[in-house]
């Protein structure tokens, strides 16, 4: 097998995000020692929460930990809000402190 580098493996886990094939993402994450660098910077995570995927982000919040700064949360918790992903924005709320009234909604 070729050397695999970042960036190649960047759209098949931000794909299995989007799709929440939880087991896919485990199996990225852990064939290719991914650290929580890899996931948050390709935007593992963010795709996961756009789409609605709360498997997956609870997994990948719960493995690398709650590292996004309160701002980008917050943007998010929008996000999933205007979506309709309810489930993931009470989690985001949850872990990150989000103030869900501060405005935007």
């Amino acid at each position: 097998m070729s050397e695999i580098d970042e960036e190649t493996l960047d759209i098949p886990l931000q794909l299995a995000c989007q799709h929440g094939q939880l087991e896919t993402v485990q199996w990225l994450i852990s064939t290719f020692k991914l650290t929580v660098d890899d996931v948050y910077d390709s935007s593992a995570l963010v795709s996961a929460i756009v789409y609605g995927r709360h498997a997956v982000v609870k997994w990948l919040i719960s493995t690398f930990g709650p590292t996004m700064d309160a701002n980008t949360a917050e943007i998010r918790f929008h996000g999933c809000c205007c979506g309709g992903h309810l489930e993931t924005a009470s989690y985001l709320a949850g872990q990150f402190g989000v103030d869900c009234l501060d405005g935007w909604a």
